[in-house]
């Protein structure tokens, strides 16, 4: 079965065995689960393990003194963009081998859009790794790239969005 191919594999399963065990723990504990999404929140309540267990949803906050507005044109002027040239955005925390975060679908999405640009595009790409992919986009005529790993200040990851005229976000599967 798939599951156990999934990262981070040990290569058995030990689903069923962890079950009983969680089963156990939770059955003797009084607990509160708290999740950032309310999809999450919906798949808790669907599960028998938190039956009669309460479940809450809580809201993941941004910063919106960090996460605002600005001019665009000091974001593109920061990162050495032309201020007329427009910028297309994606992050992930891991760039390569992460099957959640859309890697294939944004090459797919990138190519498709590659082939109907009239103008030069700058792709402004943030996570862990190197994705040998995207970086050979570089290689085609209409795409600047600009690989700057993993980002973890705040202040200037928002640099990065606020420079973005459309951010690409392929996910396949995220909590919120």
């Amino acid at each position: 079965r798939g599951e156990n191919k999934i990262f981070p594999s040990i290569g058995i399963n030990t689903g069923s065995w962890l079950l009983k065990k969680k089963q156990k723990l939770y059955q003797s504990s009084n607990l509160t689960f708290i999740t950032p999404s309310k999809w999450l929140k919906d798949l808790a309540l669907q599960s028998p393990l938190l039956k009669n267990k309460k479940i809450d949803h809580v809201f993941n906050g941004i910063d919106l003194d960090t996460f605002s507005d600005i001019d665009k044109t000091a974001a593109k002027e920061n990162l050495n963009i032309p201020v007329n040239e427009k910028v297309i955005m994606f992050s992930a925390a891991s760039l390569k081998d992460n099957l959640w975060k859309g890697g294939k679908q944004l090459l797919t999405i990138l190519n498709k859009i590659h082939d109907r640009l009239k103008e030069n595009v700058h792709l402004v790409i943030t996570g862990r790794g190197n994705n040998n992919e995207l970086n050979k986009l570089d290689q085609l005529n209409k795409f600047k790239v600009h690989t700057l790993g993993f980002v973890k200040d705040e202040k200037e990851m928002a640099r990065y969005y606020q420079s973005a005229d459309i951010v690409i976000y392929p996910t396949r599967a995220d909590n919120l």
